[in-house]
């Protein structure tokens, strides 16, 4: 089998690797002035949802792999994609951690021109979680109050999406800012409600006696 060439595939690799933001400072230094200053109030705004909802410290994204233990719930911020960052719910009634929104700056890694100075959020990875199809409706139904609008099959983005002020166009007003906050809170309030999950019971060893 002829050998094939990897150098390319190892030096866009390593290009995204370097232009991958890996905390809100890189983040907001890709966005465009008027954008950072939008997505600062909306990350503080998030921040302080959080805190409501009974996460302690929502600017530390590492908790999200540690368990919850006294925690009601962690909501915070990542920043590993290479695209932009995500908005992460750890909810003891949920089986694994629920991706609720997508955020993108003004300079994102991406060939896709309108994924820039926007938010978005896809419904169907919910489900995998254990969020209920009636509450993701719902969600739905809250985000486009909040200024989404369809973005394909369960998926919505702002209805600024693309723009060189897509951000700031909506975000920069309090009020929009607060039907982004209802929407989130409405959902973790429906998971509230959930059964806890039952606990799969450790496996038994069995002893079979010998002669």
């Amino acid at each position: 089998m002829p050998k094939t060439d990897t150098a390319p595939k190892r030096a866009r690799k390593a290009t995204q690797a370097s232009t991958t933001p890996r905390n809100r400072n890189e983040f907001l230094e890709r966005c465009d002035p008027s954008e950072r200053a939008a997505y600062e109030l909306l990350f503080t705004d998030l921040d302080a949802l959080a805190v409501e909802l009974g996460d302690t410290d929502p600017g530390d994204p590492a908790g999200l792999t540690t368990p919850l233990g006294e925690l009601p719930i962690r909501l915070r911020l990542t920043f590993e994609d290479p695209k932009g960052c995500a908005l992460r719910l750890q909810h003891p009634k949920l089986s694994g951690l629920a991706t609720l929104l997508w955020a993108f700056p003004s300079r994102a890694e991406s060939t896709d021109g309108g994924a820039v100075n926007r938010l978005s959020a896809t419904l169907s990875p919910l489900a995998r979680v254990g969020v209920q199809r009636r509450d993701a409706d719902a969600f739905k139904v809250a985000l486009e109050d909040a200024n989404f609008e369809s973005g394909g099959t369960q998926s919505l983005k702002t209805c600024t999406a693309g723009l060189v002020d897509g951000i700031s166009r909506i975000f920069n007003w309090p009020s929009n800012r607060t039907d982004l906050a209802k929407a989130l809170r409405g959902l973790v309030k429906r998971i509230d409600t959930y059964p806890s999950p039952v606990p799969v019971p450790a496996p038994v060893a069995v002893v079979v006696p010998v002669g």
